[in-house]
């Protein structure tokens, strides 16, 4: 069987996927915080690391003013987290999503061929870009972070942007994976699709509201 996630912080698929050994063969698909979580997971990082790491992390990033410094310092906090590990280090099918900003067009860095829709004797896993650039170029929302500029193991530069432009939630297209370049038969595989939380913010007195926005 085939199963598919779009974005997975969830400490039950974890156990259930990652933490024994299966039979089942996983594909993750995730835009902008998706796709950080999709790579992390794929690199073999625990549900409690990555949320550490946002803990740590996200907040430095999104205090920063304007979008050069937010840019600057979710590039530097990329880099330490993610090294230089690229798509041929993790584990299990990972498609990361962003927006090739030229023209308009979805740009995802995948780790498999079998995953490739065409070009298959071009094809790189991610385009050869480390796993920090394509985390960056999918997390690219301008204006409130700068375009992200990759260069690809074929020497093309590209401008992606956030992944959002095109899939929010980048469901449809790991159907699209399991259906076109897999050719699996819809009833052999299923799908699962999470990456949405709440920001709590504190009042001026220091305590948090009943309810907060909801983040995707």
């Amino acid at each position: 069987m085939f199963y598919l996630v779009s974005a997975s912080p969830c400490s039950r698929f974890e156990e259930r996927f990652f933490s024994q050994k299966t039979a089942i063969r996983i594909s993750t698909l995730g835009t902008s915080t998706g796709g950080i979580i999709a790579a992390l997971l794929a690199l073999g990082r625990s549900v409690k690391e990555i949320n550490d790491l946002y803990e740590k992390h996200v907040p430095i990033v999104m205090q920063k003013k304007g979008r050069h410094e937010k840019s600057l310092a979710f590039a530097k906090r990329g880099d330490e987290v993610f090294k230089e590990d690229k798509f041929d280090k993790m584990k299990i099918g990972v498609g990361i999503v962003a927006t090739r900003w030229v023209i308009e067009r979805p740009m995802i860095f995948k780790t498999s061929i079998e995953h490739a829709h065409g070009r298959m004797g071009t094809f790189s896993p991610g385009f050869g870009v480390k796993g920090s650039d394509a985390v960056q170029a999918s997390c690219s929302a301008f204006p409130f972070f700068e375009r992200k500029m990759v260069k690809t193991d074929k020497g093309d530069l590209v401008e992606p942007i956030d992944g959002g432009y095109y899939a929010n939630n980048p469901t449809l297209y790991a159907i699209a994976d399991a259906l076109v370049a897999l050719k699996l038969h819809q009833s052999t595989f299923g799908s699962s699709a999470s990456g949405w939380g709440y920001i709590r913010r504190r009042n001026s007195r220091g305590s948090a509201p009943p309810s907060g926005r909801r983040s995707s």
